[in-house]
This record gives C-alpha cells, structure tokens and sequence, in this order.
C-alpha cells in the first residue's frame, strides 16, 4: 500500500482528528523542523520547544494549507519565524554571549568551522532562497527524494527537478560565500544531509500531545506562538506596501553589474541543461523508436514519440546555440575582470548607503511595534524591510553591524549617532592631488547615511563621536 501524502494527512487530520495522521506528520517531519531550530538557536532544549511551537501553528492551520503547497518549505519559513521570534525574546539576556559567539566564528574563518557553524550558515542562508528553489532542496536532501519524486511533488518533469535543485545549490553556494564559506556544489550536496539532526527520543510523542492541546504549553512558548502567528499574518498583508516604500533605492550602475553576472551564470546552467535533456531525449527517442520498428509500440506509445521528437528537435534547435552562449559568457567574464573604475567604486558606496539606509527605516517600524526599542540583529527586523532584487544579492547584512541597541527616544540627536557602521574598510582611489583613502558606510539615527573616510585605516576617533556606548561598557 503506497505511503500516504502530506496532504492526505493533513485531510485526515482536519476532516476527523485523527492523532494517528497527525502523528505520522510529526514523525516525518520532526527531524527537519528540529534541525533547522537547533542550528539557528543552538540550544537543544529552546529547539525542541521551537518544534513544539511549530507544529501547533501546523495543528492550526493544517485546514487552510492547499494540496500545491509543500510541507517542508512551509515548515521551514515557520520554524524560521519561531526562531526569529525566540531570540527577539531572549535579545537582552544574550546579547553579550551572541556578540562573542559572532566574534569568535569570524575570528576562525572558514577553516575553523565546526559542524554546527555549517549548519547555522546553511540554514540562513535557506531562509534567503526563492521557494522553488529551496522546496526542491528540501524534498531532495532533506526528505530524501530522488529527482523523479522531487518533480512529482512539485508539478515539473524529472529534467526540470534536477535543473531546479541544480540552481538552488548554486544559489545557495553564492550565499554561503557571501558568508565566508567557500564550497563546491558537490561538497554542499553531500553536507545537507549531514546537518540534519535526528530529534532526541521521546519528542514526537510529547510535540503530537502537545500540538493537539495547547494547555501544557508554558507561557513563554505561548507568547513565541502568538508572535509567529502574528508575523505570519502580518508578512502576507503587508510585503508589497514595504517593498513600494523602499524599491527606489537600487543604484542602476550596480544593479547593471549583477544582472552580469547573473547572466554569465545562468547561460552556463542553461547550456549545461540543455545538453543534459538533450541527451535524455536522445535516448528515450531511440528506445521508442526501437519499439516502433518491431511493431510493439501502442497508440500511447506513439503519440509519446510524436511529442519526444518534437522536443528533441526543439532542444537540437537550442542547443545549436550553445557556443554563442558560450562565447557571450567570456565576453561577460572578461567584462567582469576588468579593474574597477573610480566611478564605479564611487557608485557602489553609494549603494551600500541606501542599503544601509533601508535597515535603519526598518529598525524604525521594528521600533514602532517593540515598546520603542531597537532590534539587536538584523533577522529580528528583516520582516520590516522588503527584499530589492539586485541589491539584495550584492551587499548582505553581514557587511555591516549595528552598533546603537536601545530605544529610539533615548536618542536626543539623531542626526550625531550610528545606528549601523560598515564592517571592512575599502579604498578610494587616489585623484589628482587628493590621496587615496580608506572609506566606511555609516548610518544614522534620523535615517541618512554617510561615506567617510580617512587616510589611515583607522576609524576609531570619528566612531567615538558618534557611537553612544552599549550599557555596561
């Protein structure tokens, strides 16, 4: 008897309250919800209580959840909410002791990262992948798919699945170097399913109980609950008036120069795909034809073939364009390793102040609906901030800090005071007369951004005017 599906539990559940379907919805999917809260808390015990948190919002919602949606992506974004939401609670208790942990992993670097540092980064950096792409690697490294089920699942052919997850482990390679992990493609393949943490013995049972009755639940994990819900409701209404309040700032230059690189990736996916159909083609053609030579294929069959000869004819057709595409990809290549211009440097500064800019309006709305208080980290004010395609990708919260953790009142000249600073100096060119220099993205209080630089790489007198010390210092 074929395993029932996500959904035809969910109905189950929903239609007859059923324990055991909820149950085997637990069970199949604890160890991805666990693991994914335990590399973003890092604390076993606050992760099994975000588990519980997570699939009592799946007991809520399990009604509202439509057959196209995919269990584990949504599961997911939850969980990654929950854990949002958890450390908001736990900011002011371990401020300190994050700062450190922080410190101390930037201070190793990449060669000195130990499973759970992985585990962290690639969970995050999930978290930042379009839904196709991260629901295709979730079903086929986490939920153990193979390429034909992944398609199944998500409406596409085989091919398409593994072009799809290709594309999402790129993506994701990117995202990880962006962080300072640099890996290949077959590495990563082969630690996703490493970071996946089996849930301690006993938690099924004690989530599934108490999911289904929210009675036991302790009033802290009450209050993360209703955040989550609260977050959930409030990301889907108000995203796209964010998005038209901040989707001017992306500097066209800069934005230009992405789409480059964007595109010299994607035309060596798209030759590397067709080629792979095209040989799948090929070969399901020549089986076929086979079958139609010896008079065995029926009505069924034929049409198939009619419809394979016509994609592969298609495919034939694209693929002829494969060496142009190639021959564009150095072009675009060599482009890109051109040194950088005094303008183009200017304009990327530039960039990175709008960007800057951007979390600071976001801190603000975070501030509005947090008792006036600034966020500690950028995950806890990222629902107030819209995504910017372009910028998005070329400068990241983890070029910057936030320096300023307090409430907003507390500020008498908003004007004078960082609220974010720039992490790693970079250099200007030298003009004329005028030396090269050292430079730093800051941002204020009253929402403005400023470039300033210095002849040395040394911002310590400028910063200590400007940076309000954190209590205790």
């Amino acid at each position: 008897m074929a395993e029932a599906s996500d959904f035809e539990l969910l109905q189950d559940y929903t239609g007859r309250k059923s324990e055991e379907a909820f149950g085997a919805l637990v069970k199949r999917h604890l160890n991805l919800v666990y693991s994914v809260a335990l590399s973003r808390v890092r604390d076993e015990a606050a992760a099994k209580d975000i588990a519980q948190i997570v699939f009592t919002v799946l007991a809520e919602k399990a009604g509202r959840l439509s057959e196209k949606v995919v269990l584990s992506g949504w599961l997911f974004q939850v969980t990654a909410h929950a854990c949002q939401d958890f450390k908001r609670s736990e900011a002011r208790r371990k401020k300190w002791e994050s700062e450190a942990m922080q410190q101390d992993a930037r201070e190793k670097g990449p060669e000195g990262f130990e499973l759970r540092d992985v585990a962290r980064l690639i969970s995050s950096a999930l978290g930042d992948l379009g839904t196709a792409e991260r629901d295709a690697i979730l079903l086929r490294f986490f939920d153990g798919h193979d390429f034909r089920q992944v398609g199944e699942r998500l409406g596409v052919s085989e091919a398409a699945a593994k072009m799809r997850v290709s594309r999402g482990l790129e993506k994701l390679r990117r995202l990880l170097e962006k962080r300072g992990v640099t890996v290949s493609e077959a590495a990563l393949s082969g630690a996703l399913p490493l970071i996946m943490q089996p849930a301690p013995a006993g938690v099924a049972a004690a989530i599934q109980a108490g999911a289904m009755a929210q009675a036991g639940m302790s009033a802290s994990n009450a209050a993360v609950l209703k955040g989550v819900l609260k977050t959930m409701a409030w990301t889907k209404v108000k995203t796209g008036v964010v998005s038209a309040i901040l989707a001017a700032a992306v500097i066209t230059p800069f934005v230009v120069r992405h789409e480059a690189q964007a595109r010299v990736r994607e035309q060596d996916l798209t030759a590397r795909g067709q080629a792979e159909q095209l040989a799948a083609a090929k070969a399901e053609n020549e089986r076929l034809a086979n079958l139609a030579a010896n008079s065995e294929l029926s009505k069924e069959q034929a049409r198939d073939l009619a419809t394979l000869r016509r994609e592969t004819a298609s495919l034939q057709k694209q693929t002829a364009d494969v060496p142009q595409l190639q021959a564009e990809n150095r072009r675009l290549k060599a482009a890109l390793n051109k040194p950088r211009t005094p303008l183009q440097i200017a304009e990327d500064g530039r960039t990175k102040a709008g960007y800057g800019k951007n979390w600071v309006i976001a801190f603000y709305k975070y501030a509005e609906k947090h008792g006036d208080e600034f966020p500690t980290n950028f995950d806890m004010a990222s629902a107030f901030r819209a995504r910017m395609s372009g910028q998005e990708t070329n400068v990241s919260p983890d070029q910057f800090e936030i320096v300023y953790q307090g409430k907003l009142g507390a500020i008498t000249n908003r004007s004078q005071v960082i609220v974010l600073r720039e992490r790693e100096a970079w250099q200007t060119p030298a003009n004329g007369n005028r030396p090269a220099k050292w430079a730093k993205v800051y941002s204020f209080a009253d929402g403005h951004s400023e470039i300033h630089s210095e002849l040395e790489n040394n911002f310590d007198d400028y910063e200590q005017k400007h940076i309000i010390p954190a209590e205790g210092q």
